[in-house]
């Protein structure tokens, strides 16, 4: 069972932005973290980091869902930041669109463990599966995002830890099973995940 935590009423500040659930058309994988930020170990320390650092995202919670391992070979964590209706300010323009999963870690430098990897796999493999199973179209790490960063050289996710050509093939296979399980999506379904937290059997 992977199971998602609700961290939302640590994370959200309460400046809600909304859009309906048939609005959220691509998924936008991120990186958070690295050797200069060793303090953020979670969804609520970046939410901390965020509201003192309000240069970046006007103090807001930029993320959806946040993964990270909790020390080298722990466990690995998947938390809910932000309702899956509500924006956050990611991706510039296309904050609207794009559910934002940030994993924390620096991948520019370094791989994530077999075991992030593939929990990362699965919450973007059911994310997609909700918003629309053609992977191929929908899942982009921020920096293929076109002006979705105001850094033209930024390397996000990270090509060295989550290349996105290989993450989509992985992540389409991870789709073709949850169908194989849950049928194809119905409106009740997405009901149910925009409820995230997630109790996936996957």
């Amino acid at each position: 069972m992977l199971r998602v935590v609700d961290r939302i009423a640590e994370c959200d500040d309460g400046r809600h932005q909304e859009v309906l659930p048939e609005a959220r058309t691509h998924i936008a994988l991120h990186r958070f973290g690295g050797p200069t930020l060793p303090y953020v170990h979670d969804a609520a320390g970046i939410a901390r980091f965020y509201r003192a650092h309000p240069s970046y995202t006007g103090g807001q919670m930029p993320y959806s869902v946040v993964i990270y391992q909790t020390r080298e070979y722990g466990p690995i964590m998947v938390e809910q930041a932000l309702p899956i209706s509500e924006v956050g300010p990611h991706a510039l323009r296309w904050s609207d669109e794009a559910i934002g999963v940030a994993v924390l870690g620096d991948f520019r430098k370094a791989k994530p463990s077999f075991e992030l990897w593939n929990v990362t796999v699965d919450i973007c493999a059911a994310l997609a599966f909700w918003v629309n199973d053609n992977v191929s179209e929908i899942l982009r790490g921020h920096s293929e995002l076109p002006h979705g960063s105001s850094d033209p050289d930024k390397d996000c996710p990270g090509e060295l830890g989550f290349p996105m050509d290989k993450m989509r093939v992985v992540v389409t296979n991870k789709v073709r099973w949850l169908e194989t399980k849950w049928g194809t999506p119905n409106l009740d379904l997405k009901r149910e995940l925009q409820l995230l937290v997630m109790g996936f059997e996957i």
